[in-house]
């Protein structure tokens, strides 16, 4: 227990460890976790992704569920591509707010969750209950990485950001980004501009 203090008010923080069962083969093993503000994306080596806690917006790829107890949920969802190639795979996961991101091998990007402010990149801006893949501008990019924070997404294709998501709740912001990936010894180096521009009043 942790005991900490704001300048409103006093609060007690109780961590509690849960251990749990994921339905995978013995042999699978985690690959990677991701965690938004009430939910979780785990990636397994074998490419499946699980999802659990909050799905009040649909983030964790499952339809909503009216008055459903997120705290004492106890749902561990196989999160599923319906659209996924035979030989392709998930390889990449990211947890914005309330919304999720995923990545494959072939490079293409699917999403769901909390859409109000176009972060999940689909062309609407309703809850999005299901993985959908992303098109527009990034459509037939190889995308090498995703990142999402808070309501904000940036995808890099190797050499330029092809796609940059800015909350519509900041209108007053232009925004423009460029990732170049530099390779030295093996190793990529990321160098990110980001510009803003302020419109006056």
């Amino acid at each position: 227990k942790r005991v900490g203090c704001t300048k409103w008010c006093e609060f007690e923080l109780t961590l509690l460890c849960i251990i749990f069962q994921l339905p995978v083969d013995k042999e699978d093993s985690v690959s990677r976790v991701e965690c938004g503000q009430a939910h979780t994306l785990v990636l397994m080596k074998s490419g499946k992704v699980f999802s659990f806690g909050s799905n009040a917006f649909g983030q964790c790829g499952r339809p909503v569920v009216p008055n459903e107890d997120y705290m004492r949920s106890q749902v561990i969802h196989p999160v599923k591509i319906k659209d996924l190639e035979e030989n392709d795979s998930i390889t990449d996961i990211a947890c914005g707010i309330n919304h999720s991101m995923l990545l494959t091998k072939s490079g293409k990007v699917y999403s769901c969750g909390w859409s109000a402010d176009g972060q999940t990149g689909i062309g609407h801006y309703d809850n999005q209950e299901s993985m959908e893949r992303l098109r527009g501008d990034i459509d037939g990019e190889k995308i090498v990485k995703v990142a999402c924070v808070a309501d904000n997404v940036l995808a890099i294709n190797g050499t330029y950001v092809i796609y940059y998501l800015l909350p519509t709740v900041f209108p007053h912001i232009v925004s423009a980004a460029k990732i170049s990936l530099l390779e030295k010894r093996s190793k990529f180096v990321a160098t990110i501009w980001i510009f803003y521009n302020l419109k006056k009043k």
